[in-house]
């Protein structure tokens, strides 16, 4: 056997012994931001009723996010940590961008967003890889890193859009490599939407 492929065969082995290692120490964090991220996760909420607010033509900055807990989601309580702060922090777009979303139910609406969470993640390692020219054989141990990875489980518990944001600026770099100036132009400016902060 070539002595090259017997190093990389070597160097996968022990990759995957690290990795697994890993995920398997992580496996109850993981568990616990999953069963978080699909019952109240905290940023997702309000986005959420952001979404809400402007279906009945109101303010995505109400005062008071309690008052709205009742009357927008009667079964599913606001987090304490968000009750304190009464506010929306999130600029417009983060609603926006979770347009169809608005229209389903609130734990319908969380658990698609776990799902659509995964799945751009799932891109973003794709992208990856292909941009870098990496064998695709390092899919299930680059994923399974990531699901171990406490900011990936941390975006999971509180439904944050930052995965969908990374996709955005991933995909861009991915076409602007390939001198796909064009789509790489309608990729890119959404980070700096989604990264802009609301003035008051």
């Amino acid at each position: 056997m070539d002595i090259t492929k017997t190093k990389r065969i070597v160097f996968y082995i022990v990759l995957s012994a690290i990795v697994l290692t890993c995920f398997f120490i992580r496996l109850p964090e993981l568990r616990q931001s999953f069963s978080v991220g699909i019952t109240k996760p905290g940023d997702f909420i309000q986005d959420y009723m952001a979404g809400k607010q402007l279906l009945m033509g109101k303010t995505l900055y109400p005062s008071n996010y309690e008052e709205m807990d009742a009357h927008l989601l009667p079964k599913n309580p606001t987090p304490e940590g968000l009750k304190n702060k009464l506010i929306n922090a999130h600029p417009p777009v983060t609603a926006i961008l979770l347009f169809p979303l608005w229209f389903l139910s609130f734990h319908n609406a969380i658990v698609l967003w776990v799902i659509i969470t995964i799945l751009c993640m799932g891109l973003i390692i794709l992208l990856l890889l292909k941009s870098e020219s990496i064998p695709l054989v390092y899919i299930p141990l680059v994923s399974l890193f990531v699901f171990a990875w406490p900011p990936f489980q941390s975006n999971l518990s509180n439904g944050q859009i930052s995965i969908l944001v990374t996709l955005f600026v991933i995909a861009g770099w991915y076409f602007l490599k390939r001198d796909r100036e064009s789509l790489a132009g309608i990729l890119l400016p959404w980070q700096q939407c989604s990264s802009s902060t609301r003035v008051f």
